[in-house]
């Protein structure tokens, strides 16, 4: 039996704990459960402000102190089929120090060793300053190898608390010896698997020789509609190869991925950074997507936010409308990534569902069979209605007018594509759109 923790939150963290979490705002946070390819951005100018705030102000920092610093280095595949993948579909470097206590680190730099010098600049990835890290993606293990090879790094810290330095050695490529992957009939099976059922899993072991002395495996699912980590294990390489996904995992008509990590690695204790630990890891990890079936009372599809950025979170207004106009229930729902979103309904028979975004008119989805699971109720919801009235007016136009050149809150105040400014970007929506009605 692996041993490890089944639940994010549960209280359960394995030995090796950094490698996969961290603490942010008092929250446990996976490191590696991020949507592939999703880059940590470093934070706001007020974020940053807060942090130096911290730095001044927080007694608690008189102590304060790096615990742990290194680099994890992943080699990312996608598994398409029962077959396991053969070519990776990229590759990532992550440099990191990590301290004790909030308001400990602010700013931090990574300089590479020979033939690349590079001085890479590390950013905070939490709101309480204990976290920072450089990350680079590349298109193969093979440009990664040339970048971020082996050799000697040195780290450096500035700003917060803290003010230090350190190095380490980082050896040649310690991957695992195969690719993970689900294994048998698993990846055809879990396509349009029952939701709320017990759903077990296989993959490989793996041994390795010579490599980082820390060897072991995780399996995990994400949920990409409902934005969790719903489960999570870990055990060693050796005879960890098989589980089973609990059905509260697996919602009606929600969107997933699964990912199989074959870690080798290390944790050592160093006269660095005042004696931390430095850590050095090298991950195999594969994925796969897949999503549940709908159930009859269950609504899905993806929503699309025209001419935005916009981030997991955002909040929708639905409203179920009967065959006379009325409206039958009203309801907010939480859009994930890509816009994916899902919810449940009593409502039974042939209705109409309508949607409306903050800054974006309605649009409605006719002849909707609320008797049967509805997996694709697609729809696009158009840009420009700043007030909120559900009509893309002059009245929209002049609070843009009023805000332009401002910065402010994301999505709010004439910000319509999102990005934090009020500009002519913005003008050019609401020109588009102007005179629109919602549905």
């Amino acid at each position: 039996m692996p041993v490890g923790m089944r639940a994010l939150g549960s209280g359960a963290v394995s030995p090796d704990s950094f490698c996969r979490t961290f603490s942010c705002s008092g929250e446990l946070q996976h490191w590696v459960a991020r949507p592939p390819g999703v880059v940590f951005m470093k934070v706001s100018s007020c974020q940053i402000g807060l942090l130096a705030g911290l730095a001044l102000l927080s007694p608690s920092l008189a102590h304060a102190s790096v615990s742990q610093f290194g680099i994890l280095k992943y080699l990312d595949y996608i598994q398409t089929s029962n077959a396991a993948p053969v070519t990776e579909a990229y590759a990532y470097s992550e440099g990191f120090v990590r301290a004790d206590s909030d308001g400990d680190l602010l700013n931090g730099a990574m300089v590479f060793p020979p033939p690349t010098n590079f001085v890479g600049s590390m950013y905070l990835v939490d709101i309480v300053g204990r976290d920072l890290r450089l990350g680079t993606q590349f298109g193969s293990a093979a440009e990664m190898e040339a970048f971020t090879g082996a050799g000697s790094y040195s780290f450096s810290v500035f700003g917060g608390a803290l003010s230090d330095t350190g190095v380490m050695s980082l050896p040649g490529p310690s991957y695992s010896d195969q690719i993970p992957a689900v294994t048998g009939t698993t990846y055809d099976d879990i396509q349009l698997c029952a939701p709320g059922v017990a759903f077990p899993v296989t993959f490989a072991t793996y041994t390795n020789s010579g490599l980082q002395p820390n060897l072991d495996t995780e399996f995990f699912i994400f949920d990409l509609t409902g934005v969790g980590l719903p489960f999570l294990n870990f055990g060693p390489s050796s005879s960890y190869s098989s589980d089973t996904i609990p059905g509260s995992a697996l919602k009606s008509g929600h969107r997933y991925y699964y990912s199989v990590n074959t870690y080798s690695s290390s944790t050592t204790p160093t006269t660095q950074f005042g004696g931390s630990d430095q850590y050095i890891g090298f991950l195999r990890r594969t994925i796969g997507y897949f999503r549940t079936e709908t159930l009859p009372g269950t609504v899905a599809g993806v929503i699309t936010f025209e001419a935005s950025y916009t981030t997991p979170g955002e909040v929708v207004d639905v409203e179920i409308v009967g065959p006379g106009g009325a409206v039958e229930e009203a309801l907010q729902i939480t859009v994930g990534y890509n816009g994916y979103y899902a919810f449940d309904t009593a409502q039974t028979g042939i209705k109409s569902v309508r949607f409306k975004g903050r800054h974006w008119i309605s649009s409605l989805s006719t002849n909707v069979d609320l008797s049967v699971g509805q997996p694709d109720v697609d729809v696009t919801l158009r840009n420009g209605d700043v007030d909120g009235d559900n009509e893309v007016t002059n009245a929209d136009y002049s609070l843009w007018a009023f805000y332009n050149g401002s910065f402010v809150a994301p999505h709010t105040n004439g910000d319509l594509d999102g990005d934090g400014e009020v500009t002519n970007a913005d003008y050019a929506i609401w020109a588009f759109n102007n005179g629109l009605l919602g549905d």
